[in-house]
């Protein structure tokens, strides 16, 4: 069984052994599948003058020998390396791999570019079966390997950035690894001329205006009264928030937390808040919220997130008026104490 790791994938890729030539890159990150992609296809290529040839996965299976013929073919002008890109799509090409299989190409690479797959897949389960073949996961990156890409990159670029910058920045890439390299290359080019990247410019190229004011609506449902939650809400329509992307927002900040609440180590707790939620920039506030909030009242909160999620589901109609009542609800019962 041949199946490498995300951790493991780009030191495989970028160095596999003679032995395998079929490679399937898989997962849930189609960046990092086509970033992988691409690497292991210069690898094999090197120096030498090579030919890449794209098929569909889907005329391959309609027809397996287009797949035998290119990777055995004599190419007329001498080029000795040659790579194949299958984009599988929804139709088996195992019939295909099996005749090649049996007649393995010489000087050929065939690399299977696919969505994600799960462990009994056919084709994943077929691929890490034989002793010429590897199936590679590709997962969005994982704190730890963000953190090394960033810092890879900015060494790259002879750039520094001070420690709240860096944090901001990791709280807003991950999901996949072009548009993260997307960010990263806005923001080397936003600070030319600089020595150093600080918060502001992270702020300034790499937020969006309305995950802003989400994140001030999120933080005033647990610290603001009536009256602010009021201009903070107007605030958001006013920058055309979109409500059912402010709920989800919601949803995703109380889930963090209810999950840091599960830590014994006061630090992992608040680390744990800040990568789900990405409020790196925001972390005096969501220390306070750690403190001020209840393990149970996060656990109600879901419950009541969940709820009216479903209910809304069943009736659409008023979903924006509810929303407001419900993000006000914490605010009125403050007022109330209050008085």
């Amino acid at each position: 069984m041949v199946a490498i790791t995300n951790s493991e994938a780009d030191d495989f890729v970028a160095a596999p052994p003679a032995r395998y030539f079929i490679l399937l890159l898989f997962g849930s990150d189609r960046g990092l599948v086509a970033e992988r992609l691409a690497l292991a296809s210069r690898h094999f290529m090197g120096e030498a003058r090579g030919q890449k040839i794209q098929l569909s996965g889907d005329a391959v299976a309609a027809e397996p020998l287009v797949l035998v013929d290119e990777a055995n073919s004599i190419d007329m002008f001498d080029r000795a390396q040659r790579v194949i890109c299958v984009s599988v799509g929804g139709k088996s090409i195992l019939p295909a791999l099996e005749m090649i299989a049996k007649a393995p190409p010489q000087n050929c690479l065939i690399l299977l570019e696919a969505g994600d797959l799960r462990r009994d897949a056919p084709l994943r389960k077929w691929v890490e079966a034989q002793a010429f073949a590897a199936s590679i996961e590709c997962r969005p990156d994982e704190p730890r390997s963000l953190l090394r890409l960033v810092e890879k990159e900015l060494a790259a670029a002879g750039r520094e950035i001070e420690p709240s910058a860096r944090d901001a920045l990791l709280g807003v890439l991950g999901e996949d690894r072009i548009a993260t390299r997307n960010e990263i290359e806005k923001l080397l080019l936003f600070t030319h001329g600089q020595d150093e990247i600080r918060l502001s410019d992270v702020q300034a190229i790499c937020y969006d205006p309305n995950l802003s004011q989400m994140d001030a609506v999120i933080d005033g449902f647990f610290s603001r009264e009536r009256s602010a939650m009021l201009d903070l809400l107007l605030g958001a329509h006013l920058s055309g928030a979109d409500p059912t992307a402010l709920l989800l927002a919601m949803m995703r900040h109380v889930l963090a937390m209810h999950r840091s609440f599960g830590l014994n180590n006061v630090n992992d707790a608040l680390q744990t808040f800040l990568r789900g939620t990405g409020g790196y920039s925001r972390k005096a506030e969501l220390t306070r919220q750690l403190k001020s909030v209840a393990p149970g009242e996060a656990l109600e909160l879901i419950r009541t997130l969940q709820g009216f999620t479903q209910a809304t589901r069943q009736s659409p109609t008023l979903f924006n008026q509810r929303l407001v009542r419900l993000l006000l609800s914490r605010s009125n019962r403050r007022d109330r104490a209050a008085r």
